[in-house]
Parts: structure tokens; sequence; C-alpha cells
């Protein structure tokens, strides 16, 4: 199997990455989806098997508004779950978190992140 993105989480509403320390990024946005792994693009683009996987130093996060199905040449992505060329509009928030606002909840719940349409 040829290693690929993988662990895409989808309609997230808000999502924090926090170190030991509890030091952390808060993120949010407009029909978020989101996968966090250890591997940079150019590895997983060019990894034919999993033993070919170098583990980064660093963490990739993507943040991604609407996301493609998987599928291949036998067995195409379904019509209903293909995003197309076009036009999309959303936002997006990033913010430091420490904790010192609160939780996580309760930043989402402050409306810290909200903007004007």
């Amino acid at each position: 199997m040829i290693p690929q993105e993988h662990g895409n989480r989808t309609d997230v509403r808000w999502l924090t990455l926090t170190g030991e320390d509890g030091v952390g990024l808060w993120m949010t946005g407009d029909d978020l989806q989101f996968s966090v792994h250890r591997y940079d693009q150019d590895n997983l683009f060019r990894a034919l098997y999993p033993f070919q996987l170098r583990r980064d130093s660093g963490i990739t996060v993507n943040l991604d508004h609407r996301v493609t199905g998987v599928g291949d040449t036998p067995v195409p992505t379904l019509p209903q779950y293909r995003v197309m060329p076009q036009s999309y509009r959303w936002t997006t928030c990033l913010r430091a978190f420490d904790g010192r606002e609160g939780s996580a909840v309760e930043l989402g719940r402050s409306g810290a992140c909200r903007t004007q349409p």
C-alpha cells in the first residue's frame, strides 16, 4: 500500500494543538477539516512503502475547507464526494493558546474569532 495523506477529520468546529506545558495553537473555521501528522507532504508523496516514511522533527497540520473523497481507477470517487474547481470563500482563525483565557471550549464559546460576513 502506498502511503498517502491520511487521518482527515471532518465537521470540526475547533481544535487545539498543545504541548506538555499547556501552550499551543487554537484553530477554528467555517466547515473546517483537518489532519495532523509527523510526515511532511513531500515525504508522503515520494514514499512508495510505509518503511520509507521518515518522521519529521515538526508537525504538519493541514487545514482544509473541502476534500475530495478517496477513489482510484477501478472504483472512482462518486460525484457527490468530488470537490469541483470553483471559487470558495471561507474563514479560518489561528490563535496562540496558553490556557489563561480558560479552556479551549471557553475560548470557542467566547466568539474570539468571529468575523463579519
